[in-house]
């Protein structure tokens, strides 16, 4: 059984908040790979991070410890690390061979998470974490909630499909957009706890 390939993009402008300090956004992403992680590694898809982060950043670092994890590539496909299994798969002698790196990328089956319009429609799992700025406008300029409509609807009207991140939010795209047709996934925030933790 081929294992399908997620693709994390993690760079500007699509997520700038995973390294801005949005702890929500971090702890979505993070339980994401921790989650797949878990399953039965045939079963397990094969989690390629693109970012333009150095590889020592926190939250890269928090992801690259799950099992689901097995690269970390700048936005061109070179890589910053990468596991065993998939060194292998794209090494030629000593060397990564970028044109298998770029094979992977394209046999990708989604995208995730994608908070900008910028990826391929077909491929790109949308996620919009809620509607701040149709409810708290006076915490947004003026360009940034014209930005953030535009591409929300780009989202909604050009997209196949959407995640949202509560049934609240799903209220939301219903009552603020009623006539999109996009189809909405909801996959609600949960807390994460590290039993291993120490106080």
């Amino acid at each position: 059984m081929i294992r399908p390939v997620l693709v994390m993009p993690l760079f500007s402008p699509n997520f700038d908040i995973i390294h801005g300090g949005w702890l929500g956004g971090i702890v979505y992403v993070r339980m994401l790979a921790k989650l797949l992680s878990a399953l039965d590694p045939s079963e397990r898809p094969r989690i390629v991070i693109l970012t333009d982060a150095e590889i020592a950043s926190p939250n890269i670092r928090a992801l690259w410890i799950n099992d689901a994890v097995e690269a970390v590539l700048k936005p061109d496909g070179t890589p910053l690390d990468m596991k065993p299994e998939f060194r292998t798969s794209v090494s030629t002698g000593e060397a990564p061979d970028l044109s298998k790196i770029n094979a992977i990328l394209e046999s990708a089956a989604a995208l995730f998470p994608v908070s900008r319009s910028m990826f391929h429609a077909d491929k790109a799992l949308h996620w919009i974490p809620d509607f701040q700025h149709k409810h708290l406008p006076e915490m947004f300029d003026a360009a940034e909630i014209e930005q953030r409509d535009r591409e929300i609807r780009i989202m909604l009207y050009s997209r196949r499909f959407v995640l949202v991140s509560s049934q609240d939010a799903a209220a939301d795209l219903k009552r603020f957009y009623p006539d999109a047709p996009a189809k909405v996934y909801v996959w609600s925030f949960i807390s994460a706890i590290d039993v291993d933790a120490r106080a």
